[in-house]
């Protein structure tokens, strides 16, 4: 592993000079681990886990409500033929986006009925 990191070093300064390749180390080392350290030390990392969680708290009884919405205004053909538009759109061959619609129809009549 050492003659390979020496080699690959040996090749990087034929291209750059060694005191800019020291130059950019130090700076993304340094960098870097101040940015660790101060997302760290006003706890970041804390704060982005308690806002992913809100977000999914609040999202899954919206995402509820609205489908519960759709559910009464929406008539069973429009759905099915919004669901139909939107396979055909992102499935580009022929058999696989007949078979995702088969199921996929499938599932949202087991949901209209219940």
């Amino acid at each position: 592993m050492g003659k390979f990191k020496h080699k690959i070093l040996r090749f990087i300064s034929s291209i750059l000079p060694i005191k800019l390749i020291r130059k950019t180390t130090d700076f993304t080392g340094h960098y870097f681990k101040g940015l660790y350290f101060r997302l760290d030390e006003h706890h970041a990392f804390l704060y982005a886990g308690g806002i992913t969680f809100s977000i999914f708290t609040c999202i899954i009884p919206l995402i509820l409500i609205a489908f519960s919405v759709l559910g009464f205004l929406l008539d069973d053909a429009q759905i099915e033929g919004q669901i139909i538009a939107f396979i055909h759109a992102f499935i580009p061959i022929h058999e696989y986006a007949n078979y995702a619609k088969e199921t996929i129809l499938a599932l949202t009549n087991e949901v209209i009925e219940y």
